[in-house]
């Protein structure tokens, strides 16, 4: 007997696409309301001190940032549940034995 192929039991490239996923999804979630706030905790973090309109540039680029990758995470999850191969010789991707023989 053979095993379907057609799925991927690999963790560690399942947990590397769950990471992927989340990842913009927590930056976003994470990312301070305004602005200045981004700025406050850049400069406690790093030393690096910003201007107002500094800060508020580099607060939508990152958030665009991470809204355009929760985007592109999104389409390349539909996509890849839309190309996923069919098992056609097998009743479930979770069975093992051949289906019967149709007359």
């Amino acid at each position: 007997m053979t095993r379907c192929r057609c799925k991927s039991n690999n963790v560690a490239h399942w947990a590397a696409k769950l990471v992927g996923g989340l990842a913009p999804g927590v930056g976003l979630l994470l990312m301070p309301k305004c602005p200045l706030c981004l700025a406050a905790y850049l400069a406690l973090l790093t030393g690096v001190t910003l201007s107002a309109s500094a800060a508020t540039t580099l607060y939508y680029g990152v958030a665009g940032a991470l809204a355009a990758l929760l985007c592109v995470t999104a389409v390349s999850c539909v996509w890849s549940i839309r190309r996923r191969p069919r098992c056609s010789d097998y009743n479930s991707p979770f069975e093992i034995l051949p289906k019967p023989p149709q007359e």
